[in-house]
């Protein structure tokens, strides 16, 4: 159920871009069906293996302690569901351990690991914490950043300021990187203004109570888990049934 005083970045987003499933799904709780996508599924348990990856890494790793974990969590967590696109997971893999050695000159093993977290304004999960930068793990193609990644990079600081962690000596804010995995790129979120994110997370509650949503994005379309329900939405079948049954 929608916690409106609270969303998540992924709530919010789902507002601006998929305004009609927002709807269906968050206030009318429709029932859904999963859409076939194995991005998706395949993100899922590649976060997976990386969260059991964190859970082992120590203080200090070296570059074939980096390789030989990753490598063992890879094969004891990857989901044997999806073995027709396991080449592409050991792709992203490969990419992984590559930022994990590049991480080693200064290297900071996890404060947080997919941990839930809960602010006096938002809900979320942050990757990866490390007391300085939160990681995001994106497995899909991210060529710059737009606003939905400014919505959750900008939750990410607030969920950490709210929940009492400060920034250490010598940095002035905490970092947030988006690390492409199907590629070796990380993004790093520009400054983005509390007044800002704010102003989105105000407008969605707003527009919510006064039952207003936005278009959805027909791009979108193909993956919404919303698709049944809104093919039917212009549909009075069901409205001339009630009337009859009610006279």
């Amino acid at each position: 159920m929608l916690d409106l005083q609270t969303p998540s970045p992924s709530e919010i987003n789902m507002y601006y871009n998929m305004g009609l499933a927002f709807k269906l799904i968050k206030i009318d709780g429709v029932p859904t069906q999963m859409q076939p996508n194995y991005r998706r599924d395949l993100g899922f348990n590649m976060h997976n293996v990386i969260k059991h990856y964190y859970q082992q890494i120590h203080e200090k790793p070296t570059p074939e302690y980096i390789e030989r974990t990753a490598k063992s969590c890879f094969v004891n967590h990857f989901d044997q569901a999806l073995s027709e696109h396991k080449t592409e997971a050991e792709a992203t893999l490969r990419n992984f351990i590559l930022f994990e050695k590049r991480r080693l000159p200064n290297y900071r093993k996890p404060i947080l690991i997919e941990k839930y977290m809960k602010s006096r304004k938002y809900r979320g999960v942050p990757d990866m914490f490390d007391g300085v930068t939160v990681y995001d793990w994106k497995f899909g193609s991210l060529l710059k950043l737009y606003d939905d990644q400014r919505i959750q990079g900008g939750a990410y600081k607030d969920l950490l300021y709210d929940n009492g962690f400060k920034p250490i000596e010598g940095y002035n804010d905490f970092k947030v990187k988006f690390v492409t995995l199907q590629s070796t790129a990380e993004l790093e979120m520009p400054f983005t203004t509390t007044a800002w994110l704010d102003e989105k997370r105000e407008t969605m509650i707003n527009g919510v109570k006064a039952g207003k949503f936005p278009p959805c994005n027909k791009y979108l379309c193909p993956y919404c888990d919303c698709a049944k329900p809104c093919a039917f939405k212009d549909n009075t079948l069901w409205e001339a049934v009630d009337a009859l049954w009610n006279q």
